[in-house]
């Protein structure tokens, strides 16, 4: 939702407004979901680890079938997606056993509701299956239970001053009970020794992604690790550009830059989209599905993709550029 504005201007020049605006929403009924694989001449790989395993475009004639700006897996590797319209879309991946997908409201608490509606970021525990899903303009963070019913919602007093439509972008909560949220109206991230609802100690550390890029996504791999989706504005069409980084949370300290490596060019295996959504599934053989989810904006120009990578870790990882590398100005920096 935060790049309507920037993306507008970039598709719509020369074209008119019936070019970019949707007309053919159905109000209610079934939803009706098409999956329809993508075919594409770009290579399955950049040279590094991860590969390409399938891309497909997902459409549904629903009015609030848009939007899709957080991702995460669930027991048995079904995914749920989550949009900027406050809705929840719950369905089998490609490649696993067909289930009728599920389109539900994500309901707020009535103090918050209908502020918190655009969800930007969502993170789970797969012990008890309580997840935590933040939300862009209010800046609350909710907890819901396994069975969707919401728990408790708050906005974070480091969230206070945030300007509107900005927001926590990417959020994960780690095997160790750590969270970490990366925003995209800061240089700075943070991380709570526990649930941020819970009032747990909390710490601001710098976090400098490629120049221009910003963070949509974050999620841990099973070696501790986690992946960071980033997306920038670029002259293409549609105009976006995306990264896939990989860092420690280990090595993250107090005031001190966060350290990361570039792990894949999407530009050079995917679809060029609004990839805002991720989440991981460990494999048996020990590489890691990725799945990366896009936000359409609304834009008739624009798609919901899903795509399928592959992972192995150890295998020719790479870093050519990190944090420190990319703003070296961000080491022992004063917190915010």
């Amino acid at each position: 939702m935060k790049w309507r504005v920037p993306l507008i201007l970039a598709v719509a020049i020369g074209l008119g407004p019936s070019t970019w605006l949707r007309s053919d929403w159905v109000e209610s009924g079934p939803l009706d979901m098409q999956v329809r694989a993508v075919a594409t001449v770009l290579p399955v790989s950049d040279g590094g680890p991860v590969t390409r395993e399938g891309v497909w475009e997902l459409s549904s004639p629903r009015r609030q079938f848009y939007g899709f700006s957080a991702l995460m897996t669930l027991r048995g590797g079904g995914l749920r997606a989550f949009t900027d319209g406050g809705m929840s879309l719950t369905f089998s991946p490609p490649g696993r056993a067909p289930a009728n997908p599920r389109f539900a409201r994500v309901i707020s608490t009535r103090a918050f509701a209908p502020r918190t509606s655009d969800i930007e970021s969502a993170t789970r525990d797969p012990r008890t299956g309580t997840y935590w899903l933040g939300y862009e303009n209010h800046h609350a963070i909710g907890r819901f239970s396994v069975a969707s019913q919401v728990e408790r919602m708050a906005v974070p007093p480091q969230f206070a001053n945030w300007p509107v439509n900005t927001g926590n972008e990417a959020m994960a909560r780690l095997t160790d009970g750590r969270f970490i949220v990366l925003p995209e109206n800061d240089d700075f991230a943070r991380v709570w020794a526990g649930d941020p609802l819970e009032g747990a100690p909390n710490f601001a550390f710098p976090f400098a992604p490629s120049p221009g890029y910003r963070p949509t996504e974050i999620a841990q791999l099973p070696d501790g690790r986690v992946l960071i989706l980033m997306r920038r504005i670029a002259w293409a069409n549609p105009p976006f550009s995306a990264r896939l980084g990989i860092a420690d949370p280990a090595t993250i300290r107090e005031g001190e830059a966060w350290e990361w490596e570039m792990l894949a060019d999407l530009d050079a295996i995917l679809p060029r989209e609004n990839y805002e959504a991720m989440s991981v599934w460990p494999e048996q053989d020990g590489s890691v599905t990725i799945w990366i989810m896009s936000d359409d904006n609304q834009a008739s120009l624009q798609r919901t993709l899903l795509a399928k990578l592959r992972f192995v870790p150890g295998k020719a990882e790479r870093a050519p550029e990190s944090a420190k590398a990319a703003n070296p100005d961000t080491k022992k920096a004063r917190q915010p």
